[in-house]
């Protein structure tokens, strides 16, 4: 592999982490911006209903 080469995989590698670093960024703000939207009790409700699909997931696993 010639040092040209060796450079352009370099910079693909580095585009191609930064993709995937703003990609993370605007997943983590859509996620922030969805649980600041929703009220006390819907948080209470998605948090209870996770919890037991959770539980009900291991059960048939382990049958």
């Amino acid at each position: 592999m010639s040092k040209e080469q060796f450079q352009d995989q370099k910079e693909l590698e580095k585009d191609k982490e930064a993709a995937a670093k703003a990609y993370e960024k605007a997943r983590k703000e859509a996620a922030k911006e969805f649980w600041s939207m929703q009220s006390k009790e819907v948080k209470k409700r998605i948090k209870k209903n996770n919890k037991k699909r959770s539980w009900e997931t291991k059960q048939r696993k382990r049958r």
